[in-house]
């Protein structure tokens, strides 16, 4: 997620993050984050698009 979360679009960032949990978290232990915090430079859409709220 460490290019898409700054410079993707929300539906790049929305697929990656299904991605990410369907495969990598299938079985647990897994935790979807955006490393250790948000920055100014990622865009509020791709925060909500990651979480899956629209």
């Amino acid at each position: 997620m460490d290019r898409f979360m700054p410079f993707g679009k929300p539906d790049e960032v929305a697929k990656q993050a299904k991605w990410l949990c369907g495969n990598i978290g299938k079985d647990g232990g897994f935790i979807l984050s955006t490393c250790n915090m948000l920055t100014n430079i990622i865009p509020t859409g791709n925060v909500y698009a990651m979480y899956g709220v629209k």
